[in-house]
């Protein structure tokens, strides 16, 4: 997430974190089977009265979700962005300043520590600020200090991810982890000791992963799979729900209600009519990934060869080839490319605000459209007639699994369901009062 960087980036998501108590459904012998994560969320400077707010806001998600994506980015268009080289094995982050990502609060150790991380479907490992951190962003949040837990060991190898926009370095370790009333012994996870400043902003402290458990660098069973597969949830799969605020009246910078997370089954009151699930074969368990099958705008088709997709909570942008983001907004009259030296970062496109922005995916057979809320992300120049666009160039290798990243801007139109087995994504239509309008 990070790297929403929420993205748990791009433009990251935004939001979240738990209540102070899960809602745990018990199980016949007391044991929780299923839990309900409720999210909170965060301010974002996407919304601030200051232009340079939110051109920094903007420039945070690129950078984010170029970092998050780094080893995956084909080699010539990381040339062309100016962006460094992550090291191998390295795992995601991003900066999350303010910049809408989803997160919850976790509990490490013995005594438990309370930790606000990301929780980030598009990366798999969990990595938490130490109390030895020297970062700057380290003095304002909860750090995790593995002296004060009973419970914690030392792991074999060291933790370190380097990029563009500085680096995070740490060592391996196991301890118990709790979330959402899931409390799971033994759970591998990095903390982090060194970090360049800017990397993460209160009041965040790190990313919980929840892909699988090849795109782990720790090489260890993510705290999801491991649960799902040794049967300890009534159903081995989560849901998520994501709220929507922007274009809400009464919405403020600090909403409480900004989701839902569901493990061990799924909230049916959130969605209408069935879940329609999308199979992952067993060589696709890396990135929860599925093929985009269609996409239109303003009624008009995109042409595309099935793409894989990666299906990321952790990012607030829709990242596509550079071969098919012109396609796109071809469809949107008066659109053209954000000037790369107003944000810091190439990829973006604007469009007249006033101009109708209609987007239809379609997954599984089936079409979900887009709100305009979620393609329009606001203005970013002194030009406030012109809005930029949710879709953002990003450039894969042709060695890469994925070559889309779809994250919120998508995932709040619909509910998601992530099995493992069969493994699988799933989507339904939210209910009238399960969207955030």
């Amino acid at each position: 997430m990070l790297p929403l960087l929420a993205l748990l980036p791009f433009l990251a998501l935004t939001t979240a974190l738990p209540a102070p108590s899960a809602n745990v459904a018990p199980g016949p012998t007391g044991t929780a089977v299923t839990s309900k994560l409720p999210l909170k969320l965060l301010a974002s400077r996407q919304y601030s009265d200051s232009l340079v707010e939110r051109q920094a806001w903007l420039k945070h998600q690129a950078k984010s979700l170029q970092a998050k994506y780094a080893l995956s980015l084909d080699e010539e268009w990381k040339k062309l962005i100016g962006m460094s080289k992550r090291d191998s094995g390295s795992v995601q982050l991003e900066d999350l300043n303010y910049d809408g990502t989803y997160a919850g609060t976790v509990s490490i150790g013995t005594p438990a520590q309370d930790l606000l991380l990301v929780l980030d479907t598009g990366s798999s490992d969990l990595w938490a600020a130490g109390s030895g951190c020297s970062a700057d962003f380290c003095e304002d949040v909860e750090t995790f200090n593995k002296n004060a837990s009973t419970s914690y060991q030392t792991a074999d190898g060291t933790f370190r991810i380097t990029y563009g926009s500085g680096s995070a370095a740490g060592d391996y370790g196991t301890d118990v982890v709790d979330l959402a009333g899931f409390s799971l012994a033994n759970t591998t996870f990095a903390v982090v000791d060194q970090a360049t400043s800017g990397l993460i902003d209160e009041p965040l402290s790190g990313i919980m992963g929840f892909g699988w458990t090849a795109l782990a660098s720790s090489n260890a069973s993510p705290w999801w799979e491991t649960l799902a597969s040794t049967g300890q949830w009534d159903d081995p799969e989560f849901g998520v729900y994501m709220a929507r605020f922007r274009g809400v009246d009464n919405a403020t910078n600090d909403e409480q209600e900004g989701g839902e997370i569901t493990f061990g089954g799924v909230d049916s009151s959130k969605y209408s009519g069935d879940l329609n699930y999308i199979s992952i074969d067993d060589s696709a368990k890396d990135y929860w990934r599925i093929a985009v099958e269609g996409l239109s705008v303003n009624g008009d088709d995109i042409s595309l060869s099935s793409p894989q997709a990666a299906i990321d909570t952790g990012t607030t942008l829709i990242g596509v080839p550079s071969s098919t983001i012109s396609s796109i907004y071809a469809q949107i009259p008066n659109s053209e490319p954000l000037d790369s030296s107003v944000v810091g970062s190439a990829g973006y496109y604007q469009f007249p605000c006033n101009a109708t922005a209609s987007v239809t995916f379609t997954f599984g057979g089936q079409e979900y459209e887009m709100d305009g809320e979620d393609m329009n992300l606001g203005s970013f120049t002194d030009d406030e007639s012109m809005c930029t666009g949710a879709f953002f160039e990003q450039q894969m290798s042709s060695r890469s699994p994925i070559q889309w990243i779809v994250g919120a801007a998508f995932l709040k139109n619909v509910y998601a369901a992530f099995r493992y087995e069969p493994a699988a994504i799933g989507f339904a239509s939210l209910v009238a009062n399960g969207t955030s309008s």
